[in-house]
């Protein structure tokens, strides 16, 4: 990884400049440009927060999290709360990809928004996408929140929107892990200040802790 690699919450020249790169990128597809606008105006109204990687002044890599509601369809409102953040368009330029520049820049966004009061991270991937599932798993997102359907906007030629199958992963919440992690030490340590105390009570006391990880 570049040592000039840098990254930061984007401000709004530098997400003009990402989408307009986007809109000449993909010039037979104008809804990116319907995109940009929604994208624009959530990020004034402090709806969405976006990070961005810049390697050499050139943005590289993105990561958005949506922290309110009324960002999304009807169907995906139960995804986002006061604590609860879903982090939408994972992109990085297919040249940097699998060199660790996203892996540095989704640190910085879950850092930023643990340090913002959010205690719940949500993200969505298609079936299809099982490389992306297995760094996401990775990652701690192995709550399968719930299976849904999103729909874009329609594209140039086409008389329908598209819609698209997503599958809904949370990641383990740190505070319930700390939670958990005392439970076992209690049930060790219950063990370890009772005088002859027979195995089948110490083994009973370790089983009620994994049930309570487990539940």
């Amino acid at each position: 990884m570049n040592n000039n690699y840098i990254c930061k919450i984007a401000n709004l020249e530098e997400i003009n400049k990402k989408w307009d790169y986007e809109i000449e990128k993909h010039p037979e597809d104008s809804r990116w440009k319907v995109w940009k606008k929604q994208f624009v105006e959530s990020v004034k109204q402090g709806r969405r927060i976006c990070y961005y990687g810049i390697l050499d002044g050139n943005i590289i890599s993105e990561a958005t999290a949506i922290i309110n509601k009324d960002d999304v369809d009807k169907n995906n409102q139960d995804l986002i709360n006061e604590t609860t953040a879903y982090l939408v368009a994972f992109r990085t330029i297919e040249e940097y990809q699998s060199k660790g520049y996203f892996s540095k820049l989704y640190k910085l966004m879950e850092e930023d928004l643990k340090n913002k009061g959010y205690k719940k991270l949500i993200l969505g991937v298609e079936p299809c996408e099982e490389k992306n599932k297995q760094i996401y798993f990775k990652w701690g997102y192995t709550n399968l929140v719930k299976i849904d359907v999103e729909e874009y906007p329609i594209k140039d030629g086409k008389t329908e929107p598209e819609r698209i199958e997503i599958e809904y992963y949370s990641q383990d919440d740190f505070e319930r892990i700390v939670e958990n992690l005392n439970v076992l030490k209690n049930a060790f340590f219950v063990h370890s200040n009772t005088p002859n105390t027979p195995n089948a009570e110490y083994h009973f006391e370790n089983i009620n802790a994994i049930e309570t990880i487990l539940s």
